[in-house]
């Protein structure tokens, strides 16, 4: 047992200088809400995956990070948001719209009257990033699962105030589904995030990660 741990660590050694997958997957095991956000993790341009679920045609999902005066020693740091739907029939028409909602600065802008639902509360010191998708994106195959998925709005932002940062996401439509979100644009690999990975490949494989019945991404493999 001893030399097959020594071996687990040795590999995860090497590939931790060459990672095999583009995001660290996450999984949820509850559904984040403005009562219970989930908190990301430092570091923030770190590339994750957030395998997560609309339980409802109204849910809102809330993500929550906060920047301190020492992630900004170096000048304003840099975080990409955007989202993926698996690409098959059932989500084919499942668009997905989201805030960035932070201390009000260049790089967000104040909004006028968009719609956001009710448990998005922005108040005067608050600036705003809104994205909201009105066409389904083109598909894309992920390169690690062979999975297809319908690439969506990212948007790239470089953050300068320190506080607290929400990110609200919603069905633009009132649809429920599958859905992930992308957090981070650089391949940052730490010996357990790569071990975990390797754990739970076998479930990405075969789409396990997929509540929506009937969805089988290479069935719209564009």
């Amino acid at each position: 047992m001893g030399g097959l741990i020594r071996q687990i660590l040795l590999l995860a050694c090497l590939l931790s200088s060459y990672p095999i997958f583009g995001h660290v997957p996450v999984f949820l095991e509850r559904d984040s809400s403005t009562g219970r956000p989930h908190n990301l993790k430092r570091p923030y341009n770190q590339s994750i995956a957030i395998y997560t679920f609309f339980e409802s045609k109204s849910d809102l999902d809330v993500y929550q990070f906060e920047v301190s005066e020492e992630d900004l020693e170096e000048g304003p740091i840099e975080v990409l948001v955007g989202t993926l739907v698996p690409a098959c029939e059932p989500l084919a028409g499942l668009l997905v719209s989201w805030v960035l909602v932070g201390p009000k600065q260049e790089a967000l802008t104040e909004v006028g009257d968009t719609g956001l639902p009710d448990g998005v509360k922005i108040t005067d010191q608050d600036g705003v990033l809104y994205i909201s998708n009105q066409k389904q994106g083109d598909i894309w195959r992920e390169p690690y699962t062979a999975h297809y998925y319908f690439r969506q709005i990212r948007r790239k932002v470089k953050l300068s105030k320190t506080g607290k940062y929400r990110i609200f996401v919603w069905p633009s439509r009132g649809k429920k589904g599958d859905y992930v979100l992308e957090f981070g644009d650089e391949e940052i690999w730490s010996i357990p995030d790569i071990l975990f990975t390797l754990w739970v490949y076998p479930k990405l494989i075969f789409e396990g990660e997929i509540i929506t019945e009937g969805c089988i991404t290479s069935n719209m493999n564009g």
